[in-house]
């Protein structure tokens, strides 16, 4: 099942939802459509398990952090680590923002965006800095991790012109925008 998973949300990443079939992912994991039929009843089925494991990941880890009474800038530096290491999860819930299939946008929303704002939120409140300008620091800082996640590093570069160090650059700005 794994292996499954695995072959979607590569797919999903970069074909978008609807650019691909269930015959393709059964196809890149070397599978049956009836091997795949027997754990996924659907593609949306499919695209659920994807989105909740790679939320997940980030979710736990993050929670952690701020169980273990870590920084909000901990925080959001952990939400940059995640989110540029699994640019798959950020395409995947971008694809689906301008979807014909409103179930999968809500179900990605809610599985993804709003755990996310409310432990960025939690964050913020934490060390009192939960006000309209953090929150509204926080938005701005949410898209630009986004946007830095679906950028390729060449692109990155022609934003900020030519240096090896790009990344880092916009890493620091980026962290930049960060309330406190």
């Amino acid at each position: 099942m794994e292996r499954l998973r695995l072959a979607a949300i590569e797919a999903f990443s970069k074909r978008g939802y609807e650019g691909v079939g269930l015959r393709d992912i059964a196809h890149d994991a070397g599978v049956t459509v009836g091997t795949l039929g027997y754990y996924f009843s659907s593609k949306e089925e499919l695209y659920r398990e994807c989105v909740h494991v790679l939320a997940t990941d980030y979710l736990a880890a993050a929670r952690g952090l701020l169980q273990h009474g870590a920084s909000a800038r901990a925080v959001f530096e952990h939400y940059i680590d995640y989110a540029w290491a699994n640019r798959r999860l950020i395409r995947i819930w971008l694809d689906l923002q301008g979807e014909r299939a409103p179930s999968l946008r809500l179900y990605s929303d809610r599985e993804v965006m709003t755990p996310v704002w409310q432990l960025l939120r939690q964050a913020l409140q934490r060390e009192g800095m939960d006000s309209d300008e953090g929150r509204l620091r926080s938005l701005t800082f949410i898209g630009a991790v986004v946007l830095g996640a679906v950028l390729e590093d060449e692109q990155v570069s022609s934003l900020l012109g030519p240096a090896d160090d790009s990344r880092t650059r916009w890493r620091q700005m980026i962290m930049g925008l960060v309330p406190v």
